[in-house]
This record gives C-alpha cells, structure tokens and sequence, in this order.
C-alpha cells in the first residue's frame, strides 16, 4: 500500500499545482482587462438597428441626402423645354446636352478608384468643388453672364455628371458599415434613393420654379444645394472596411476571433461571416482578365440596355399604338417599381441568402424583363402598364444586385473601382440600343410636313423582338453567373 508520508508529498505537490493555476489565471484576467475588450453583453449593447453603431448610422443617413440629389441630371426633362425656349437652342442641342451629361455620370472607374485610395472624405471634397463648379457656371450662362453656347453647355453638364459621380460613390460605400448579413437591405435603401433623385430634383423645380420659368434661381439652389451635402458628407461620412462582420470602437478594429462571440442577432445563429468566409479582395487590374467579372458586366449592359430602351421610348410606343393618354402614368409607374424594388430585392438577398444567391434573384429579374418583351412582341397595345411594372422591377432590381454580388465575390477593399467600371455599361448600352431602335423606326415611318411620323404596332415590333432574343441570351448569362457563384445549400 500507499504509506502516509506519500501522501502528504502528493498533497503539497497537489496544492502547489491549484496555487500556480489560480495565480496564472489571474494574470491572464489582468491581461485580458488591460486590452479593454468589452464584454459580449457589452458589445451587444453598442449595437443598433441592423447591426450598426451610431457612427455607421450617420454616415448613412448623410450618404442618403447625398444620393436623393446626385441623379439631379435625370431631372433635366422637367425644364428642358423652359431651357430651349430660353437659351434658343434645338431640341437636338438639348438632347446632347444630356447625353454628354449622362456620359459624365457613368464614366465612374476614375473615382472609385479614388474613393479606394483616399478615402470618402476627399472624394466628397472633390464632389463638392466639382459640381458646385459646374452648376455655378450654368447659371452664369442662364444669367447671360456667359454666352449661351451647346457646345460648352454639353461640357458643362459633363461635369455635372462627373459631380454626380463623385457625390454617388462615397456615399453608396457607406453600406460597409454594416454587417455582410444585413448589406441587401442597405444597399438597397441607398439605390432607392438614387432612383428617387430625379423624382425630388422636379418636385423641386416644379414648387419652387416652374411657374415663374425661373432656371437660374433653380440651378443655384442645386449648386449650393450639391456644395452643402457634399461637405457634410466630408465631415461625416466615415467608412471602415478592414472587416465584413466587426464591431468597431473608437474607430479602431477589434480581433476577429473575438468579435466573433459579439455578432449576436435575434432570431439567427450568433456567427456569421467567419474570417475565412470573406471573399478575397481582387483589384480591377486582376479583374479586367477573369471571365466571370465580364459576365457580370455584360449581365449589366443588356439588363440596362433593354430597360432604357423601354424607359426612353414609353411615349413614342403608346403614342404609336393609340394610348398617348398613358405616357405619364408610364413614366411615373417604372419610377415608382423601379425604387421600390430595389429595397425589396435588397431585403429578399438577406432574408433568402440560405436558399437563393443574389444571381438566382438576378435570374428572377432577367426573366421578368424577357416576359415584359414578349408582352410587348403579342400584346403591345394592352399591356403597356403592366409591361411598365415588370420593367421597373427588373431593372431596379439589377441596380441593387450587381453592386451586392461584385462586393460579395470581390470583397469591400476596391469596391469603388470594380464597381464603377461595372457602371460604364450602363452609359454604353442605352446608346447602342437607341441607335438600333432607331433605324428599325426609321424603316417604318413616312415623312409628314418634314417630320418621320410611324403608327402602328409595326413601328416597334421588330425592336422589341430582337430585344426580346437578346434578353434570352442574358437570361443564360445570369443563369451561368448563379451556378457559379452560388454557395453550398443553396438552390441558386
């Protein structure tokens, strides 16, 4: 047997072992509380509404007034007669002037690659240097303090365009705040508002300007209005993209591993988007050679194309076919789907993501858009305001997707860049689709008192039917670009 003295060596051996552990452990505590770390209750607590803090809330509340003004070109038919009626230019010069604007917009891989390298602040700078300047000219010109010119009218509202832009990316990258979880839902409020812009910037016309023709005083307005916002976004827009799913402190990113245990949502498992599900963070040099990267961009160019077709054309289509009396109702119904979806669409990617990517809701949306044409191949003359409902949703839907699934498959560190080069194909496509429908429409028309005049459904048929076979080449794009980027569980 075990004699007694054993024992108590074994005991003393045992108690120095519990001491050691114990004094160990307090130094430990003691490490752990220097670093300041908070506690998961603690953590929880800083948490707000969908998953941001008050300083993720205030760059988005501010990014959002940025946005509801940044698409002020979409606005221009609002007073483009009042312009040629004033300035005594063509319709033709007032068209160019918006395309040249509209260019301006787009050409948008320029500044987000600003916005990657310096940051939100000084693109907002930039932004507000830059349409304060253009706006300010313009109504230099309305007071004929500078000679009313097309030419350097088109300049001039080019960079309007390049204002826009850069008032548009700094504060659409304020959906980074918030977790990978919860960025549909923000993303698609920030593209609402984009979309509404054009809606706000004629209220604004019409209320305060319309009856008294009164172009220079709006253009002001709009230049101070752009110069303001854009400063107030440079104080208070601050964007942190080191981490998909962190909560930050004192603008500082806290260990990974750890906040992990912080990231608790009702109703959900409290982990999320572990470190090692971050998508790798690909710069536009790397991309520009990677198939699916133009998969995406000619998903966007055809979706945009095939819609602006429509969008441009409404009036002349029900104008055609006997229904002028809809024209309002037209623009006004694809306005209204086309915001309200991108929310929508946006809240759908979150609360589905398990099930269906964000290219299965793509799918979804490209095979709206190719019903809406073939309504319009068969049934033109009735279905016109349906055909408006599916095209609003369809490519509101792509503006909220496309910005999703570039960040989800491309990470958060060049967003801007990749984004924005994403965005040319919507300047590019409206164009080219434009110049085809054109010529169809020229075939059919007779000239009347120097004028192409075309009734009838056979003006646009043939428009809309090889639109329609282009949209079923998109549909295999978008269903290609879901099976390659879709996760395991999911149906799509």
């Amino acid at each position: 047997g075990i004699n007694a003295d054993t024992w108590g060596i074994f005991s003393i051996r045992l108690c120095c072992c519990v001491s050691c552990l114990s004094m160990r452990k307090g130094s430990v505590n003691m490490e752990f509380s220097d670093t300041k770390k908070p506690s998961v209750v603690e953590a929880t607590k800083k948490k707000l509404f969908l998953g941001g803090d008050f300083r993720a809330w205030c760059s988005l509340v501010v990014g959002g007034l940025m946005l509801l003004v940044s698409g002020s070109l979409y606005s221009f038919s609002s007073f483009s007669t009042d312009v040629v009626d004033q300035w005594h230019i063509s319709k033709t010069d007032a068209d160019n002037v918006v395309t040249v604007g509209n260019i301006g917009l787009c050409i948008a891989t320029p500044v987000g690659w600003v916005t990657d390298r310096v940051g939100t602040r000084w693109t907002s700078v930039i932004a507000a240097v830059v349409s304060f300047l253009g706006f300010f000219l313009v109504y230099l010109m309305s007071l004929k303090v500078i000679a009313v010119n097309a030419g350097l009218l088109c300049f001039l509202f080019f960079i309007i365009g390049q204002g826009s832009i850069f008032t548009y990316m700094p504060a659409l990258v304020t959906y980074q705040n918030f977790p990978e979880r919860e960025r549909g839902k923000i993303i698609g409020i920030l593209d609402c508002l984009f979309g509404l812009s054009a809606l706000f910037c004629s209220s604004i016309y019409t209320a305060g300007f319309a009856d008294s023709t009164n172009l220079s005083g709006f253009f002001l307005t709009l230049a101070f209005l752009m110069l303001g916002l854009n400063i107030l976004g440079a104080v208070c827009i601050k964007v942190d993209n080191t981490s998909a799913s962190t909560v930050h402190e004192d603008g500082d990113s806290l260990d990974a591993s750890y906040l992990a245990l912080t990231e608790v949502d009702e109703g959900l498992d409290s982990v999320v988007n572990s470190p090692s599900e971050q998508p790798a963070d690909v710069p536009i040099q790397q991309l520009i050679l990677r198939m699916d990267y133009w998969m995406v961009f000619l998903a966007m160019f055809f979706m945009t194309g095939i819609g602006l077709l429509f969008i441009y054309q409404a009036g002349f289509v029900a104008e055609s076919v006997g229904q002028k009396h809809l024209d309002k109702w037209i623009s006004q119904i694809v306005s209204l789907s086309s915001s309200l979806s991108r929310i929508a669409v946006g809240v759908c990617s979150d609360l589905f993501v398990a099930r269906i990517s964000r290219g299965g809701l793509m799918v979804i949306s490209a095979a709206m858009m190719l019903l809406a044409q073939l309504l319009l191949v068969f049934f033109m003359e009735s279905s016109l305001i349906v055909v408006s409902v599916f095209v609003g949703i369809a490519f509101g839907s792509m503006w909220c997707l496309t910005p999703l699934m570039v960040s989800d498959q491309y990470g958060v560190k060049h967003f801007g860049s990749n984004w924005g080069t994403i965005i040319i194909a919507s300047a590019v496509s409206p164009y080219v689709f434009n110049f085809f429908q054109a010529w169809v429409y020229t075939s059919h028309s007779t000239v009347v008192d120097g004028k192409e005049v075309c009734l009838g459904v056979e003006c646009y048929r043939n428009t809309f039917i090889y639109s329609a076979a282009i949209n079923c080449l998109t549909v295999a794009i978008v269903v290609w670009i879901a099976l390659r980027f879709r996760k395991r569980g999911q149906f799509l």
